[in-house]
């Protein structure tokens, strides 16, 4: 599977690599649905939203499951302090 970034056609592989790097990228709503579609969690790329979370406390790596509410809408559920997020509330890090 890949993704259209600016014109350039990329693999996930390849925006672990730019998301490792921490190089700012823009993606559209459509990337953000791939790329969560295809995996059951998420790691590295997205910040929790939660203040007194231990990962914006203590700097630990992030990692959310995917999970669908009642509407079957998608939602990220952060593995250590169990708040859900929706797509409103997505911040990459």
């Amino acid at each position: 599977m890949s993704i259209m970034l600016n014109g350039n056609d990329l693999t996930l592989d390849d925006l672990s690599k730019i998301v490792y790097n921490r190089e700012k990228i823009e993606l559209d709503q459509d990337a953000i649905k791939k790329i969560i579609k295809c995996r059951d969690y998420v790691e590295k790329i997205v910040k929790c939203f939660n203040p007194k979370c231990v990962t914006n406390i203590q700097g630990i790596t992030t990692k959310f499951n995917v999970v669908q509410d009642h509407k079957g809408t998608m939602k990220l559920a952060c593995h250590y302090c169990e708040k859900t997020m929706g797509k409103e509330s997505i911040e990459f890090l």
